[in-house]
């Protein structure tokens, strides 16, 4: 729930920020002043953050798309290793309980 919550408040309104364009009669609104930490405003941290991991992940995404084969090795290899913790997955959502044990 966390994370979901983090996501809503940062992730979701710098996509929205970046791939759509304001009203005119929304200025207004952008000029108040933003929230922020002592001396440093929130949104250009959160953007600069958010700027850097768009950058890494295309630059993940070039070098995947450079070597698919490598890629495609790599992601089957990890595949066979993950296979290794399937003893020690359990099957059931919700753990065996006792009805009849008192709290």
């Amino acid at each position: 729930m966390l994370a979901s919550y983090v996501i809503a408040m940062t992730v979701i309104p710098l996509f929205c920020a970046r791939f759509s364009k304001p009203f005119p009669h929304m200025e207004s609104i952008t000029r108040q002043r933003p929230l922020s930490f002592p001396g440093r405003p929130l949104q250009p941290c959160v953007q600069q953050g958010f700027n850097h991991v768009l950058d890494v992940y295309e630059r993940a995404v070039r070098g995947a798309l450079k070597r698919p084969g490598l890629t495609v090795a790599a992601v089957g290899l990890l595949f066979v290793a993950s296979l290794g913790i399937y003893p020690f997955v359990g099957r059931a959502f919700f753990p065996q309980t006792d009805a009849g044990s008192s709290p």
